[in-house]
């Protein structure tokens, strides 16, 4: 096998001039194309950052909604606290019946 060593192609200007007017022609479709794809990019970009301060906003409400709700349980938990603080002072019924017939039997030994 032999090898073309000394082999050299001329060309003339005006060809060299076309070859590289299509390359330059070819590569700035190609960087249009990037720099579309680019600007789509940055679009979509911007739509989910809409998206995300959509979000954030209704994390707010519903953290507000929680506080809000935590505000009424810590009040009914006071409350509950009353109420039974208010109940064991207070006597249960069997035991005030058994109470109201002992004085009903003291009256009556001390009437008699």
């Amino acid at each position: 096998m032999k090898k073309n060593v000394g082999t050299k192609r001329t060309i003339n200007l005006d060809e060299f001039k076309r070859h590289t007017g299509v390359l330059i022609d070819h590569m700035d479709d190609r960087f249009k194309a990037v720099d579309e794809q680019f600007k789509m990019v940055g679009e979509q970009f911007k739509m989910v950052d809409k998206q995300f301060k959509t979000v954030d906003e209704q994390f707010k409400t519903v953290g507000a909604q929680f506080d809000a709700q935590n505000e009424v349980i810590a009040q009914m938990m006071v409350d509950l606290q009353e109420i039974k603080s208010g109940l064991k002072k207070k006597v249960d019924y069997d035991d005030f019946a058994k109470l109201e017939k002992r004085v009903v039997r003291i009256e009556a030994r001390l009437h008699a």
